[in-house]
């Protein structure tokens, strides 16, 4: 009870998450819904045009007609990428299927090793400018989205701060340069392990 109360964190690593997701959900939800009400049709061509940059890097489809040799990952991921854009006939225009694209782009990166998130994210961000252009309301649920989620994460960084492989100091440090919604997840982390030993202590 005193580490609970003195870290401002009454309920556990887990109940907190939850209660952040099931929070971040409920605005994601109203946000992005009046950024598709607002929202015009969006240019992919830049976002096409990234992925062309790697996959045929100086040539245009009459030039470079292509071969049998299989891709290898990193290809296969950016070729990938580009399917949702366009067929090679059309571009995808409508805003919610941009949309939807942008988050499998997303999942895309977080899974992804570095080599491959390198050639990703240029094209990832390339159509959320092309989103945030469509759309006035966009840019701010992207940014309000991303900021709850950085308040999740940070639930994480704070267990970790508790395992004892950083240094005080650096935890310190980590915690004053956190927004004032990420600080209190941050405590609710860095002391929910504290708590489960101290329980396990007592039996």
């Amino acid at each position: 009870n005193f580490l609970s109360e003195g870290f401002a964190a009454p309920d556990t690593a887990a109940q907190r998450a939850t209660s952040l997701s099931a929070q971040r959900t409920a605005t994601a939800n109203a946000n992005y819904g009046a950024a598709r009400e607002g929202a015009g049709a969006v240019d992919t061509s830049r976002a096409i045009q990234a992925a062309d940059d790697f996959l045929t890097p100086g040539a245009t489809g009459l030039m470079n007609p292509g071969n049998n040799i299989a891709d290898d990952s990193i290809e296969a991921a950016v070729r990938r990428a580009r399917s949702y854009f366009t067929d090679g006939r059309s571009n995808l225009s409508d805003f919610n299927a941009a949309l939807r694209s942008k988050q499998e782009l997303d999942g895309m990166i977080e899974g992804a090793r570095p080599a491959v998130q390198r050639q990703l994210i240029p094209i990832r961000n390339a159509l959320d400018n092309a989103l945030e252009q469509a759309s006035p309301n966009y840019a701010q649920a992207r940014d309000v989205f991303r900021q709850q989620s950085r308040a999740i994460d940070a639930i994480d960084t704070g267990s970790n701060a508790a395992s004892g492989r950083s240094r005080a100091a650096d935890n310190i440090a980590t915690f004053r340069g956190m927004t004032p919604e990420e600080q209190p997840a941050f405590r609710a982390g860095y002391v929910d392990p504290f708590i489960a030993r101290t329980e396990s202590g007592a039996i």
